[in-house]
């Protein structure tokens, strides 16, 4: 499990070897970009919740099964990483990261007022 609020390196695998909770949302990432990262957290209340990578990849939150929305979204400074923010009831969530160049990226998932 994530803890909220730590930033936490996690490592990726290749594609073809994860099996995602949900088809990741939006368009397909390039070839070259093959590493994808499945990692469960609890959200201990209600609000809104920001994930922030240190790489610009796909960033999506998997609540019973369903893509939760996202209502925000920005790049990091020299448009490295980027962070998307999610409105989560409490409970278990997962987050899926897919499209890194990388085997591992940094994530911090932080509540926002």
């Amino acid at each position: 499990m994530l803890p909220l609020g730590a930033r936490t390196q996690l490592k990726l695998a290749q594609k073809d070897i994860v099996k995602f909770a949900v088809t990741p949302g939006g368009l397909p990432q390039p070839k070259e970009y093959m590493y994808v990262g499945l990692a469960g957290f609890t959200v201990p209340k209600d609000g809104t919740y920001r994930v922030v990578t240190s790489e610009g990849m796909r960033v999506d939150v998997v609540v019973n099964g369903t893509l939760v929305e996202s209502n925000g979204f920005g790049r990091g400074i020299a448009c490295d990483g980027k962070h998307v923010d999610f409105p989560l009831k409490a409970g278990l969530a997962i987050l899926q990261l897919a499209g890194a160049p990388y085997e591992a990226v940094d994530v911090l998932i932080v509540p926002i007022p």
